[in-house]
């Protein structure tokens, strides 16, 4: 049982934030080569594609940059915290997680674990169904993955314990 309140620090670390940020990389500079080169076809000559590999892979890098900075920005100064306390829970939601949303655990209606298989990586989700909306949990943004699951389990175990 978990004693109450209980926080989790929801942020990413630094591997996830590198792995995130370069496969980023890699798929916008992907699709700017083959947008490109189909661009190239039809408009400019062949002398001009490494000219548009050179911007293609500055774009695609500025991008990396771009995101890897907002989320370090986020996690430097950012206070986010999923805190579970006695008849609701403080989750962190929004655009860049800057807001933070109060879910009653009267108010759950169902939980849905999901786990997503990319390469060699697999990533779990916790899905949150309330009357009002849906929200997301990702065992990405915990500090250790069993977090996911002891979460899910007093949610669980709150929600059945108070529609009683």
């Amino acid at each position: 049982m978990i004693s109450l309140p209980k926080k989790y620090f929801y942020r990413l670390s630094w591997l996830n934030l590198l792995m995130f940020g370069f496969s980023t990389f890699l798929l916008l500079v992907a699709t700017l080569l083959l947008s490109w080169s189909f661009v190239d076809r039809l408009f400019v000559g062949p002398r001009d594609q490494v000219l548009l590999i050179f911007f293609g892979v500055l774009c695609g890098f500025g991008f990396f940059t771009f995101v890897a900075g907002s989320l370090l920005f986020q996690s430097l100064f950012g206070k986010l915290e999923l805190i579970l306390q006695e008849g609701y829970m403080t989750l962190p939601n929004g655009l860049l997680l800057k807001n933070t949303v109060k879910i009653p655990y009267l108010d759950i209606i169902k939980l849905q674990k999901h786990i997503t298989i990319v390469g060699p990586f697999f990533f779990s989700f916790l899905q949150i169904r309330t009357k009002r909306k849906r929200y997301v949990l990702r065992s990405l943004w915990l500090p250790k993955k069993s977090d996911l699951e002891e979460i899910n389990d007093f949610l669980l175990s709150q929600a059945t314990q108070l529609k009683k």
